[in-house]
């Protein structure tokens, strides 16, 4: 069964300020979201709230058609995979264990055949193959970055179906190279099923990732629609940028080369 999730006014205040202010929307499976805006704008709490994690003010999140907040924390787990910005592993464990993580929610033994293909492939997708038997805490911060990613897509594969992934800044550390191995394997499991909503801080990469882009700037709503509509003019005055600029960053985004990594 395909699992909608469904945004209603949904609003989140603190200390007297509002993060986000009666927001709605609906995500298809297959489909790729991606949030933009400056710092601040609310990507952040929007996922933090979409995960579960965040209560909100008002408004309602419903997932597969329950609200989300209703959702017993092992039943959330299942559910949804969340990806947070500043993940640090504060324990020796290899990479291996830490990629394997991801299939507690699902109770699936590392050990077990269906377990190890699972961590086996989301290793490969991450290219950490060789860095598998390696201590987690003696990677760089893009290497870790990537560690993370590999536990989220063994969460996210180890489901009965390809279910909710969120994603806060997943490109943060990484090269370039492995900024388009993620953007395929993220396109791929959007085709298997996959609903995926992702903040980026790097237009033109959004832009080449996203078949949504929803653009924030204090917390509201200001732009839902495909990357190829976003008008260069609002992203000049979100962004406090140059109009000039602003065309030539959402240029770069559209650009109809397909993603491409040189051969091994």
């Amino acid at each position: 069964m395909a699992m909608i999730l469904s945004v209603e006014n949904l609003c989140v205040t603190r200390g007297g300020g509002t993060l986000l202010d009666r927001l709605s929307l609906s995500l298809e499976p297959g489909s790729i979201t991606v949030l933009a805006g400056p710092n601040g704008a609310g990507k952040s709490t929007l996922l933090e709230t979409l995960a579960g994690d965040l209560p909100p003010t008002a408004g309602q999140i419903r997932l597969d058609g329950q609200r989300i907040t209703d959702l017993s924390l092992p039943r959330r787990a299942e559910l949804r995979t969340m990806l947070r910005q500043q993940s640090l592993i504060a324990f020796d464990f290899a990479v291996t264990e830490v990629v394997a993580m991801g299939l507690h929610p699902h109770g699936i033994s590392a050990d077990s055949p269906h377990g190890r293909a699972l961590i086996a492939e989301a290793l490969a997708d991450m290219d950490l193959s060789a860095f598998a038997d390696r201590s987690a805490t003696r990677l760089s911060g893009g290497e870790g970055q990537r560690v993370h990613i590999a536990r989220s897509l063994v969460q996210l594969r180890a489901g009965e179906q390809r279910s909710l992934l969120l994603l806060d800044e997943p490109t943060t550390g990484l090269d370039y190279r492995h900024q388009l191995a993620l953007l395929q394997v993220l396109k791929a499991e959007a085709q298997a099923g996959a609903t995926i909503i992702a903040s980026l801080h790097d237009l033109p990469l959004a832009c080449r990732l996203a078949t949504r882009l929803l653009l924030l700037a204090r917390g509201t709503l200001l732009a839902d629609v495909p990357p190829e509509q976003l008008d260069p003019a609002l992203v000049a005055d979100v962004y406090a940028i140059d109009p000039a600029e602003a065309a030539l960053l959402l240029g770069l985004g559209r650009s109809p080369l397909p993603l491409r990594l040189a051969a091994e």
